[in-house]
């Protein structure tokens, strides 16, 4: 887009591009995340359809996709020789999801997502390429450019985001998800994973991985961020009991320091998060974004009186406490961004552009019942 909204006719000719089939299979693409490296290229990455229905609407036969365009909307042919390309590591293509995309200080493709291994449990997933699209060989345990994490057996490893890091002279990938735990309900957890694919067990947590798992709460990690002093922030929701369906769903934030140590001078043993009052409480934080002021910056949805979703954006201060200089003691929310009515807004992503100003895209639902794709752009 351009700076004043309006589409960019200087990318695909009318500010929009479209790709098919990217598996070959003439089945149904996705994009779920976007980067741009530092040469102006646009790298998209989500998911492709390797079969026909109805394998593929029942989550089977999926394959990670990635592509990449130049400035002007084209393909980038200098990428894997057309421009995208797709990869499979888990058992028969089943319950594949790719969440997020990075570039790193070496310009490799970090891709973070998860899918179901072995037909019996799900496993965190890490792709990593050079910037001509092939597999990174040379640094990944499994020499194929990928690897994969689990706990073991049955176990479920999601991962929703991740971001590279650079920590003792060397790039590192942080992982936020969530693990299932003994009682067959989910908890936070982060991982650290060196270049090797190992996790990073001399410097992190325990063993490579920090976890929080709070008595009687479910918790759901979705964005992960790292401020100018190296703290670790997470955020996501919690539920209030482990019920189906529960009480209420509580928009959370949790802080460790850079070894991942729980930072006890933020909120409650390092976790915030929103409580309120009217009977309505089904709150949740799906991404994380940190301005020039090292404000912190979360964005989700809310539940309205009328039960239905607004889009939520939240502002803290370094400390934690609620930024009472924006929005209503730190809480902006729109409702019916697309015009539907009983509409349901969400937030999935932000970014912060140079000027402070907070970029949000998402989902309104529109008059006719369907959904739009939304950009939002929220004065600081």
């Amino acid at each position: 887009m351009n700076p004043d909204g309006t589409l960019d006719d200087t990318f695909g000719g009318d500010g929009i591009v479209t790709h098919h089939s990217a598996s070959n299979s003439d089945q149904s693409d996705s994009g779920n995340a976007i980067a741009v490296d530092g040469n102006g290229k646009i790298l998209v990455t989500g998911i492709s359809c390797a079969t026909t229905p109805p394998s593929c609407a029942a989550y089977t036969n999926i394959t990670m996709a990635l592509w990449r365009y130049n400035s002007n909307g084209t393909l980038d042919t200098e990428f894997d020789t057309d421009g995208y390309l797709t990869h499979s590591i888990f058992v028969s293509n089943y319950g594949k999801a790719v969440h997020t995309i990075d570039i790193d200080g070496q310009e490799k493709i970090v891709v973070i997502g998860d899918g179901w291994s072995a037909g019996t449990t799900y496993d965190t997933a890490l792709w990593l390429f050079n910037a001509n699209g092939s597999a990174d060989d040379t640094i990944l345990t499994t020499g194929t450019g990928y690897f994969t994490w689990g706990s073991g057996g049955t176990a479920i490893d999601l991962a929703f985001d991740g971001i590279p890091v650079f920590v003792g002279g060397e790039w590192k990938y942080l992982v936020a998800g969530f693990t299932y735990g003994g009682d067959g309900w989910p908890y936070m957890r982060t991982w650290r994973f060196n270049q090797n694919g190992g996790l990073d067990t001399a410097n992190f947590g325990t063993s490579g991985i920090v976890s929080f798992d709070t008595p009687g709460e479910v918790e759901s990690p979705r964005g992960i961020a790292v401020d100018s002093a190296g703290n670790i922030i997470i955020v996501g929701y919690t539920t209030v009991g482990k019920a189906t369906p529960p009480a209420d769903y509580l928009a959370t934030i949790w802080r460790t320091d850079g070894s991942g140590n729980e930072d006890t001078s933020f909120g409650v043993d390092g976790k915030w998060w929103r409580t309120r009052d009217g009977g309505y409480q089904m709150d949740g934080a799906n991404a994380v974004a940190i301005d020039s002021q090292e404000r912190i910056v979360v964005v989700g949805e809310s539940e309205n009186a009328d039960g239905d979703r607004d889009l939520l954006v939240l502002r803290y201060n370094v400390d934690g406490t609620p930024d009472e200089n924006f929005g209503t003691n730190g809480v902006f929310t729109h409702h019916s961004a697309a015009g539907g009515i009983n509409s349901f807004d969400y937030g999935n992503d932000v970014a912060i552009d140079a000027l402070d100003r907070i970029v949000v895209t998402g989902t309104s639902q529109n008059s006719n019942g369907d959904t739009d794709m939304v950009v939002w752009r929220i004065k600081p």
